[in-house]
């Protein structure tokens, strides 16, 4: 469900962030999206969803060429993700 959501995730007014990489740092985490993300100070919680925001499958999808990736808003992912659970607890009542 989350996936539908990500062309409004990558909007400015939803908090997103474009945020620039040094070109050390994004080689040194070439093939390991999540340990910049680590490095970047990022929830584990939010993984997923900046992989796919920045058009990755899988972690080991990063280049280490890049020189800027986008991050989630995090009160709008909140939200979001506030809305499925709720979305889903009333369809499992049926």
């Amino acid at each position: 469900m989350l996936e539908y959501h990500m062309p409004f995730f990558l909007l400015p007014d939803n908090g997103a962030r474009t945020v620039e990489i040094e070109a050390g740092e994004s080689i040194r985490y070439e093939g390991d999206f999540y340990g910049l993300m680590r490095f970047m100070n990022e929830s584990p919680d939010h993984d997923w969803v900046n992989l796919r925001m920045n058009h990755l499958n899988n972690p080991v999808d990063f280049l280490g060429t890049e020189t800027t990736i986008y991050l989630i808003g995090k009160e709008y992912y909140g939200s979001v993700l506030s809305q499925i659970k709720t979305l889903l607890q009333k369809q499992v009542k049926k």
